[in-house]
C-alpha cells in the first residue's frame, strides 16, 4: 500500500508540473485566440474586448491560478472555439481515441508476444534474427503519417470497404462496421509498439533461459514446453509489460496523426484544430488528460507486475 501510495503522490504531482508547462507552452504560441478569431480586419477596440469576454487580458499568474483551481475541481473551462464546456467535448472524442489506443495495443501484444517468444526460443536461427532486425529498423523509422497514408492509398486503389475516411460507428450499435472503421487506424499506429515488444520479449526470453534455475528445471526432467510455461514465460513478461505500457501511452500522442489522417473524431484530432484555432482551454485540457492516461497506465502496469511475480508484491510491501 505505501508502495502504491507513493506511485499516485508522484502521479499527482506530475500532473501539476504538466499542467504548468502546457499552460507555459501556449502562452509562447505566436498569435493569440483574439488575432486568429477576428483576423487582420479586428480592432484594437475588438482584441480588447474578445479577451476580456474570455478573461486573457488577466495577468497570467492570474490565469495560471484560476486554471489550476478549476482543473482540480473537473472543470476546465469553456472551449474558445464552440463556446461549450471543454468537458463535453472531452466525453465526446475521449472514447474515439481509447478505443483507437486500446485496439492497437491488441493488434501489438497479439502479433509481438508469439513471435517475440519464438524469436527469444530459437536464438540461433539466424535467418529469423536478421527478419527481425530488418522489420524493426522498418517500423521504427517510418514515421506514422507515412505508414498511415501508404495504407490509405493502397486501400483506396483496392476500392476496400474497410477504408471509411472521416466516418465513425458506435461499437455497440454497430460491431462490424465499427472494426472496419478502426482496423487500418490502429494497425498502423500498432507498428512501433510491435517492434519494440518484440526485441523486448525476445531479448527478455534469452535471459531467462540462461538463468540457473532452467537448468536446474531441465536435471529435474521438466519437458521443454513445461518450462516455457511454468518460468519462461512469467519472468519474460514483466519487461514486456513495461515497454508495453509505455508505448500504450505514447499512442495517444501517436493518435494525433492517425485521427487527423483517417478523419477519425477523437482527441487527436481535435488537439490540431484547437491548436489552430488557439482554443487554449481545449488544448490544455487534451495534454492534460494525455498525461493521466500514461500515469494510470504505468500504475496499473505497477501493480500487474506484482501479479506477474510475487516478489516484487513482498518487496513493494517491505
Amino acid at each position: 500500500m505505501l508502495h502504491l501510495a507513493a506511485r499516485l503522490a508522484n502521479g499527482v504531482a506530475t500532473l501539476f508540473a504538466v499542467a504548468i508547462l502546457v499552460f507555459v507552452a501556449m502562452q509562447m504560441v505566436p498569435g493569440g485566440y483574439a488575432d486568429i478569431y477576428l483576423g487582420p480586419q479586428g480592432t484594437l477596440e475588438d482584441i480588447q474586448a474578445l479577451e476580456a469576454k474570455f478573461g486573457l487580458d488577466q495577468p497570467l499568474y492570474v490565469q495560471l491560478g484560476k486554471w489550476l483551481a478549476n482543473i482540480a475541481t473537473g472543470n476546465f473551462g469553456i472551449s474558445l472555439q464552440t463556446g461549450r464546456p471543454v468537458s463535453e467535448v472531452l466525453v465526446e472524442r475521449l472514447p474515439v481515441t481509447i478505443e483507437l489506443s486500446l485496439l492497437a495495443m491488441l493488434i501489438a501484444m497479439i502479433v509481438a508476444l508469439p513471435i517475440g517468444l519464438f524469436l527469444g526460443l530459437s536464438g540461433s536461427n539466424r535467418v529469423a534474427q536478421d527478419g527481425l532486425r530488418v522489420g524493426s529498423a522498418l517500423s521504427v523509422s517510418i514515421p506514422d503519417f507515412v505508414s498511415a497514408s501508404v495504407v490509405v492509398y493502397i486501400l483506396s486503389l483496392l476500392g476496400s470497404d474497410w477504408l471509411s475516411i472521416g466516418r465513425h460507428y458506435d461499437l455497440f450499435r454497430d460491431p462490424l462496421l465499427n472494426l472496419k472503421t478502426y482496423f487500418f487506424p490502429a494497425l498502423t499506429l500498432s507498428l512501433f509498439a510491435i517492434a519494440i515488444l518484440v526485441r523486448t520479449l525476445r531479448d527478455s526470453v534469452q535471459t531467462v533461459l540462461a538463468e540457473p534455475y532452467i537448468a536446474a528445471a531441465l536435471l529435474r526432467g521438466e519437458g521443454r514446453w513445461q518450462i516455457v510455461r511454468r518460468h519462461v514465460l512469467r519472468n519474460s513478461l514483466i519487461p514486456a509489460l513495461a515497454v508495453a505500457s509505455v508505448s500504450f501511452g505514447s499512442m495517444f500522442g501517436g493518435a494525433v496523426i492517425i485521427e487527423t489522417i483517417y478523419g477519425l473524431p477523437g482527441l487527436g484530432q481535435s488537439l490540431v484544430t484547437s491548436i489552430e484555432g488557439r482554443d487554449y482551454a481545449l488544448v490544455q485540457a487534451i495534454v492534460f488528460v494525455g498525461a493521466a492516461a500514461f500515469i494510470v497506465v504505468s500504475i496499473v502496469a505497477d501493480l500487474l507486475y506484482a501479479v506477474i511475480d510475487p516478489r516484487l508484491r513482498s518487496a513493494a510491501a517491505s
